[in-house]
């Protein structure tokens, strides 16, 4: 699972044209300039607006930002308001600076409003002061919901870093007030913690330089101006829930806090924490990292329902790891199903945003061998990459890995050395387990060569030469073939190195003496001559009705493949067919009146005689006993065979015609509407080999529909003996059955 919280992220502002307006009034005698000598920007909105986290490091032009002020409320001529200025800074190109002149004077910076504010919030900001101590000073002033400026600290804000430092002597403007003084001879960083009312509010900042009578001194600068809200999980009791056996969730510690009693983590304080909740799904071993995260994190584990809880684990810079992760963190403990357990991330020196990943703990072992599947090769490591990034000079096993994530790994290899991964390694993509991938050398490579001889007039059509690796076939390479009188030749080149080859020759109609060879490779390796022979072999076999025993004669049998020919069952069902040696084959029977089981048979690389045999179901079934005989009966008596041809005794026939109607049964036949029962045609062969081709009398369904019966009258000069018979309808002829006929 993935879901992510907002995350900081600070805006620069730019700006336009700026006008100057100056207003000059007299006090006391003598000129003050300029009271109201304010730069603004004309062509944008004095206000915009800006929902933290906000910045402003006002590198973007010479100018103020957009709906910044420089006042200079109190001053004389020659004394400018608040400018960007490139002699000091924190980020290039500019910071923004007021002097320190030697007489009363009192100069605003007032930022642009920050509206939406409803959580707690920190400011922070670079400042360098160089003023005289105790006498001119700089004090920040805030307008809550466009109210009067008041102290920052009067309005409820507490410095976190870098408050003020002393209280301003009687001949100062501000006279009294705590404000900063002195020269701090470098920038400084300072940090307010604005707490939240529990609605939205506006914030508008002023900085404000004041000087005295006497003393010049070189002023203020300021620099990096941030307005970021506290994270919603700032605190332990308001930790962020996570959910599932893995997962990731993206947010922020900038502008978090520390709270009174929160424990070290990996005996470091750290700059500012932020929490997470999490219920074990199950009892085993997970991981929790911080990869992905943009500041040195720190990272914990708790049980407990307090800061005070128990840690259970504890990380600040994971072990070995690649260069451009070297601040991340990463933890491993043993879970119990259903505990709650509590997450701190920290940072060590800064803040920045997080990646926090979990999952079940997993192993990434990693193989190296050569394409016969043995050890070694030569590699020198491996590294792992992606959700988590770490590198190894000689352990090919990488220890809790938090599954959902997705990784690769890479073989470190000496020069003149390469691995490529096996295409049955499982993925990793996401990780969902333990998992083992093999890494195969590729070079350096080698040739493996050879020469066919005894191919009638070099006939090099057809020959095939594979050089596959010994033991699960990682690598398999085709030969290069050529004629070089009186051989043919071989060459399989680009084999890698340290490993076994099965080098195996083919063509049509031939054997090679060795069939195969096996070949170890540690250098070019010429394996000499191969034999040829010519050689062929015979697929054969039989077509049978249901019952396995009665061939199915005049049945086509089509082969195809390496070679075409089609050949007719004989009497007994038998067929077959001549081939060459190590070919393809397939056979597929046909016959208008029957179907067959299977419907074809396929041979593959035919190295010795085949057999394939098929069962013939004719599509106009003539039901047949157990003994293969018609099943037939009188149709008047209902008696079976033998049948007399004339029947003096059946007195339920006392018509002109006595001769025997017999009643036999077809399956997957009736007379359609309109169609005669004398298109059913019974074709009867006697003993003496005379044939009759007999309409039948009567066609009908039986009360089982599956069966038709069908009755026809025997022949006046039928011979006595066993007859064969079998039935034409529509086109189609049926199998063959006997019935017996009585002296």
């Amino acid at each position: 699972m993935s879901y992510q919280a907002p995350l900081p992220r600070f805006l620069f502002l730019r700006t336009a044209v700026v006008a100057m307006v100056f207003t000059t009034v007299f006090v006391a005698g003598f000129s003050l300039l300029p009271i109201g000598n304010t730069e603004v920007n004309a062509a944008l909105p004095f206000f915009t607006t800006c929902s933290p986290p906000c910045a402003e490091k006002f590198d973007s032009f010479s100018m103020l930002p957009t709906g910044w002020t420089a006042t200079l409320a109190t001053g004389q001529a020659g004394d400018l308001p608040w400018k960007t200025v490139t002699t000091d800074r924190v980020s290039f190109p500019n910071s923004v600076f007021a002097g320190g002149p030697s007489h009363i004077s009192d100069n605003w910076l007032t930022s642009k409003t920050f509206f939406g504010i409803s959580s707690d919030a920190v400011l922070s900001f670079s400042r360098k002061n160089q003023l005289e101590t105790s006498f001119d000073g700089m004090v920040l002033e805030i307008s809550i919901d466009n109210g009067p400026f008041v102290d920052i600290v009067t309005a409820g804000g507490s410095f976190t870093a870098g408050g003020y430092n002393a209280i301003l002597g009687s001949t100062s403007p501000i006279s009294g007030r705590f404000a900063w003084t002195g020269d701090t001879g470098s920038f400084m960083t300072t940090s307010i913690s604005l707490k939240s009312s529990g609605t939205p509010r506006s914030f508008t900042f002023r900085w404000r330089v004041v000087t005295d009578v006497s003393v010049p001194s070189t002023g203020a600068f300021i620099d990096n101006v941030t307005l970021t809200e506290v994270p919603a999980n700032d605190n332990f009791s308001n930790a962020l829930p996570l959910l599932g056996v893995s997962g990731v969730v993206f947010g922020s510690n900038v502008a978090a806090t520390k709270e009174p009693f929160e424990q070290s983590i990996a005996g470091t304080v750290g700059s500012g924490s932020v929490w997470y909740s999490w219920q074990a799904p199950t009892t085993g071993r997970y991981v929790f990292t911080t990869y992905g995260s943009t500041f040195n994190t720190l990272l914990a584990v708790y049980t407990g329902s307090n800061v005070q809880g128990t840690q259970v684990a504890s990380n600040d810079d994971d072990g070995l790891m690649c260069f451009e992760a070297m601040r991340q963190s990463r933890v491993a403990f043993n879970t119990v199903a259903g505990v709650i357990y509590h997450i701190a991330v920290d940072g060590r020196f800064d803040n920045g945003d997080i990646k926090l990943r979990w999952g079940r703990s997993a192993t990434i072992n990693v193989r190296p061998t050569t394409v016969s599947s043995t050890s070694g090769g030569g590699a020198d490591g491996s590294r792992l990459d992606g959700d988590i990034c770490t590198v190894s000079n000689s352990i090919f096993s990488f220890g809790d890995i938090p599954t959902g994530g997705s990784y690769s790994v890479s073989i470190k290899a000496p020069n003149g050395y390469s691995y490529s991964a096996a295409n049955e390694n499982p993925s990793t993509s996401p990780l969902t387990g333990d998992v083992t991938l093999i890494y195969y050398l590729r070079t350096p490579a080698y040739a493996i060569s050879g020469r066919i001889t005894n191919l009638p007039s070099n006939d090099m059509t057809g020959v095939t030469v594979m050089c596959v690796s010994n033991n699960g076939g990682l690598v398999s390479l085709p030969a290069n073939i050529a004629i070089l009188a009186p051989y043919v030749i071989f060459e399989c080149r680009g084999l890698p190195a340290n490993a076994e080859y099965v080098v195996t020759p083919s063509k049509l109609g031939y054997t090679f003496q060795p069939a195969s060879k096996l070949v170890q490779l540690f250098g070019n390796v010429d394996i000499g001559l191969v034999p040829a022979t010519a050689s062929s072999h015979t697929i054969s076999g039989r077509v049978t009705q249901p019952n396995g025993t009665t061939g199915v004669s005049g049945v086509t049998v089509a082969l195809s493949g390496s070679q075409t020919a089609s050949t007719s069952t004989g009497s007994n069902g038998n067929y077959s067919f001549t081939v060459l040696h190590g070919g393809n084959y397939s056979l597929t029977p046909s016959n208008s009146n029957s179907t067959f089981t299977p419907l074809s048979r396929s041979f593959s690389n035919v190295t010795v005689d085949q057999t394939g045999d098929f069962t013939a179901a004719f599509i106009l079934q003539l039901i047949l006993d157990e003994s293969g005989q018609v099943a037939a009966v009188d149709s008047m008596l209902h008696t079976r065979d033998p049948f007399p041809v004339i029947n003096s005794a059946n007195v339920l026939n006392q018509g002109v015609v006595r001769n025997t109607r017999v009643a036999i049964f077809l399956s997957n036949f009736q007379l359609g509407p309109g169609e005669l029962s004398s298109s059913v045609v019974i074709n009867l062969v006697g003993s003496n080999s005379q044939t009759y081709d007999i309409p039948a009398e009567d066609v009908r369904t039986t009360s089982n529909p599956a069966f038709t019966q069908v009755i026809f009258r025997l022949p006046d000069t039928l011979s006595p003996g066993t007859c064969t018979l079998f039935v034409k309808a529509r086109g189609l002829t049926s199998n063959i059955g006997a019935i017996r006929i009585k002296a």
